[in-house]
This record gives C-alpha cells, structure tokens and sequence, in this order.
C-alpha cells in the first residue's frame, strides 16, 4: 500500500512516516525541506521516497502529481498534514498577502492535491484521504484566526468529501492532533514577541504530549482495521489541552 504524507520533514508527519514504513507501507514522504527528507528516506531506504514538495506553488503541486503518475502509479491513502506557521498577530493587522500564504499551505493546496490524486482512487474504487486538523478548527485562538480558519475549512471539506465520495468506496476523514511539535512552539513564540505569552507559559507548564503518541490513530484509519470509517472527525490527546 502506498501512502503520500505531506509535511514530512518534522513533527507529526516525520513520525508518522517512520512508522508506516516500519509497519510495511511504502510512504511517499512529501515537504519542501529536501534535507530532512533525504535523511528520513536513509532510515527506510526500501520504504521511503522522499519528494521534494511546496503546496503554496501550483507547479510544484503538478510535479508532484507526475513523479506519483510515474514512479508510484498509484496513491492508496493521502494524509495532508502540512501546514505554516506564518499568520499569527491579531486579525486587523494581518494583511491579504499573508492570508493568501497560510491559505495555500494549509488548505488550498491540499485541496488541489487531493483533487489530482482522488482519480486514481475514484478509478479504483479504494483510498482514504485523511485531514490532519487541530483544536483551533472548534475555537478561535488568540492571534491565530490565518490557522483556525484554514483548518476549520480542512475539517468541513473533509465532510463534503466524505458525502461525494461515499458512492466510490473512498474514504474521508479528518483527526485532531495535540502534540509537542515545532508548529506550537513557533505559533507561542511568535505570540510571545507580540506581548501575549500565556501560551508559552502553558507550554511551559503543562508539556504536551509527543507526536509519537498521536499517531495511533492515524495508524488504526489506514489500516485494514479502519476502511469501514468514513466522514469522522477524531481528536487525539485533546483531554491534556487546558483551556487556552
């Protein structure tokens, strides 16, 4: 089984990608830090591709979808699970251009990549795409409305899918990840340096949980065990969130 994971060059998608290839799946490891994806390609050089991958530019989205076409002639699941860290300041000060980075990044593009790669399994009738959300799809953050707003419309996209693609065999669905990563650190430091520092002092406090302890959920959905679950939204670890 093929599995296609973009932003897996850190954090949850670099340690998701260990651990299908451990579990005998062949991963297409996709982010736009070539460095980090070579060196998690020389662990599992038998399991892993890396690809090299931009979601915000069109043309390296096609590319992608060619290198797929040719070399790995299908994509049996797709975990979009890249996302920037850019946009965090308070919504009245954040201009077009910076909505239109986070936009690409954490939605759109993956949008235009599931778009491509459900072909192959609407043809076959078999896949599952599966979204990687977060808490701030369900409730604003401070100074994060670019993030919670492009993954609140990751979470309803992935419903829509889920409708459309029912009759086809394919599957949608979107989890909810709390985890120590570089994505809330950065987002807290960032808020840190605008005056607000709650959110790394909670960091501070109450540790979260590392992404080896998400990705559970993420296994049991591709496996076997999951292909009769569709159109769901699971959190993760939410429990150790306190209120932020």
């Amino acid at each position: 089984m093929n599995v296609f994971v973009t932003g897996a060059s850190r954090g949850f998608g670099y340690t998701l990608c260990r651990a299908l290839a451990a579990a005998g799946y062949h991963v297409i490891a996709a982010a736009r830090s070539k460095d980090r994806l070579e060196l998690l390609q020389s662990e599992y050089p038998s399991r892993i591709v890396a690809l090299q991958l931009d979601l915000s530019d069109a043309s390296s989205i096609a590319d992608a979808i060619r290198f797929v076409e040719t070399e790995c002639k299908a994509v049996d699941v797709l975990v979009n699970n890249a996302a920037t860290a850019e946009g965090v300041g308070p919504i009245w000060e954040l201009d077009s251009e910076t909505w239109h980075r986070v936009m690409m990044t954490n939605f759109l593009g993956h949008v235009e990549l599931t778009r491509d790669l459900l072909k192959g399994m609407i043809a076959r009738r078999s896949g599952l795409i599966l979204n990687v959300c977060s808490l701030a799809a369900n409730k604003p953050l401070k100074y994060l409305a670019p993030y919670g707003v492009n993954k609140a419309a990751l979470k309803h996209y992935t419903l829509c899918l889920a409708h459309e693609l029912h009759e086809f065999g394919v599957r949608a669905n979107t989890i909810g990840i709390t985890a120590d990563t570089d994505l809330p650190r950065d987002h807290a430091v960032q808020k840190a340096s605008l005056g607000y520092t709650q959110s790394l002092e909670r960091l501070k406090m109450h540790k979260l949980p590392p992404a080896s302890e998400n990705i559970h959920l993420a296994l049991f959905l591709i496996s076997p065990a999951g292909r009769y679950i569709t159109s769901q939204y699971i959190e993760s670890h939410s429990m150790v969130v306190r209120t932020w």
